[in-house]
């Protein structure tokens, strides 16, 4: 008798034990997949403008640092070359991008300045809008 009683214990905790296991499994993912969306924008001047097929490059604001994701649409009528810098330095490793007219980019990118070069000859402006990983 009591070995019946110990085992309907032991297979109530057993249960009990996956149970909980499968409540923290289903807690962990529903917390992690909440905070990897968590950006905070940052300040940033939405329209840039290029002259012609000169060069322009902007430095992310020194006070948040880098930009942890970036959004860029071109609004020319013209393909804009854009380069992004994951370093300080401007004689860094780049990563180039070509965005033909209307086309946009976005994704998680950490960079601490983007250049962009037009194809025409031309005035026109990009967007650009920057996001900060909340940590």
């Amino acid at each position: 008798m009591l070995g019946q009683v110990m085992d309907r214990v032991a297979d109530a905790f057993g249960r009990m034990a996956v149970i909980a296991v499968i409540g923290i499994i289903i807690a962990l993912v529903w917390i992690s997949s909440g905070r990897a969306q968590t950006y905070l924008p940052l300040p940033s001047t939405p329209d840039i403008s290029i002259t012609g097929t000169a060069t322009a490059e902007y430095i992310f604001d020194l006070v948040f640092g880098r930009a942890d994701h970036i959004a860029i649409k071109n609004d020319c009528q013209f393909p804009i070359w854009f380069a992004l810098r994951p370093g300080r330095n401007p004689d860094a490793i780049q990563f180039n991008l070509l965005l033909n007219s209307g086309e946009a980019w976005s994704g998680p990118f950490r960079s601490f300045s983007i250049a962009a070069s037009g194809d025409g000859a031309n005035n026109c402006t990009f967007t650009l809008q920057l996001g900060k990983k909340v940590r």
